[in-house]
């Protein structure tokens, strides 16, 4: 299990610098790709809730230490997703290439949904989507065409991040 947890931090840790510092600066991109919500989202249906809801959690704390929105944002937005990828552990085929396109599709525009509630909390900090911007619609594109790719790949790392309670290692 201690394996699992360190590999899934350093998972996690990738994705976050990968995004924050490259996929931020390519300046084509009007979004970037929600590449950590794909993970969140796939090891909360590989292992269910309480560790979609922990990977959340502490990736989005560190998303939180490098980004300029209220400390727990990212924490909140993310344990949320996670928990919801992990709600679906077990009754969901999540293989193949229409399942996870379609997950990601739901799981981003829940997102949306997330962030303009969390806005209520805090209106001039928080910015929210326009969900009828090309923004917006291309980060949904770009997420559920993602999604199955970053399945596939994740998925051949299945043994090194599928957490086995009954395992002592």
């Amino acid at each position: 299990m201690r394996k699992s947890i360190l590999c899934t931090v350093i998972l996690l840790f990738t994705i976050i610098m990968i995004e924050n510092a490259i996929l931020s600066n390519i300046a084509v991109l009007p979004v970037v790709p929600d590449l950590l919500m794909i993970c969140i989202i796939y090891l909360g249906l590989l292992n269910g809730k309480i560790d979609g809801e922990l990977s959340g959690f502490f990736s989005g704390m560190v998303q939180d230490f490098l980004s300029g929105v209220p400390f727990g944002f990212f924490m909140m937005l993310r344990t949320i997703l996670g928990y919801m990828g992990g709600f679906f552990h077990g009754s969901l085929h999540f293989r193949g290439i229409v399942m996870p396109a379609a997950i990601i599709f739901i799981a981003t525009i829940s997102k949306c949904l997330i962030i303009w509630i969390m806005s209520l909390f805090f209106p001039h900090y928080v910015s929210t989507y326009n969900a009828i911007s090309f923004s917006f619609l291309f980060e949904i594109i770009t997420n559920s065409v993602l999604a199955p790719l970053m399945f596939k790949v994740l998925s051949f790392f299945d043994r090194f991040l599928a957490f086995h309670k009954d395992n002592n290692e």
